[in-house]
């Protein structure tokens, strides 16, 4: 189970990566500061998965964002 939590949240590395790439160089940001928030709260949200009462015989993987 943590695998499958610590592999979604190397796919959204990327996109975290990019959105500060782009603020440190002051350059147009893909995402917007909402969009970015959202994505960093799905990152934690994540995080505190094995923090869940039926962790890891029943898991609510939260939704990521669109």
């Amino acid at each position: 189970m943590r695998a499958q939590r610590d592999e979604r949240l190397r796919v959204t590395e990327w996109f975290v990566q990019r959105h500060r790439d782009e603020v440190e160089m002051s350059l147009p940001t893909t995402m917007n500061s909402d969009q970015f928030k959202q994505l960093q709260m799905y990152r934690q949200a994540l995080r505190d998965v094995p923090e869940q009462k039926e962790f890891p015989t029943q898991i609510e993987w939260p939704a990521a964002p669109t």
